[in-house]
Order: structure tokens, then sequence, then C-alpha cells
């Protein structure tokens, strides 16, 4: 997972850590 080639991905990690 490359942060910054595509965000989403970042926001989508944030995410699921926030629901653990």
């Amino acid at each position: 997972m490359l942060v910054g080639d595509d965000p989403w991905q970042y926001v989508t990690l944030s995410l699921a850590l926030d629901l653990q």
C-alpha cells in the first residue's frame, strides 16, 4: 500500500483502525 499513490487507501485504513 503506497500512501500518496491512492489517498483513499489511507482513508480506508484509518476508518478500519477506528472501528477496532
